[in-house]
């Protein structure tokens, strides 16, 4: 996923902890980590470790699916759309 963006890194004092805002979107407790390049002539990049739950092993099953805020938020920055509740069957 490749967008220009509006990034703003805001260091505190020591021992405290940094915020990391996207479009205006505080994403910092959603994140791990944080690389930040930037070239003469170029657009910065950031490349976002976000906190993430792997998955991959989950089959077969019928789940109700909860994304922490944080990490909504960090999605909808991103350019993410919430999909439609009203499309998925209720959880028995």
């Amino acid at each position: 996923m490749t967008a220009n963006h509006r990034l703003a890194i805001t260091a505190k004092a020591p021992g405290e902890r940094s915020t990391v805002t996207i479009d205006g979107h505080d994403i910092s407790r959603a994140l791990t980590g944080l690389t930040l390049s930037i070239g003469v002539g170029q657009i910065p990049t950031a490349t976002l470790d976000l906190l993430l739950i792997d998955a991959t092993q989950f089959q077969d099953a019928e789940a109700r699916i909860l994304i922490p805020e944080a990490t909504r938020e960090t999605l909808l920055a991103l350019g993410w759309t919430e999909p439609d509740d009203t499309t998925t069957s209720p959880a028995p």
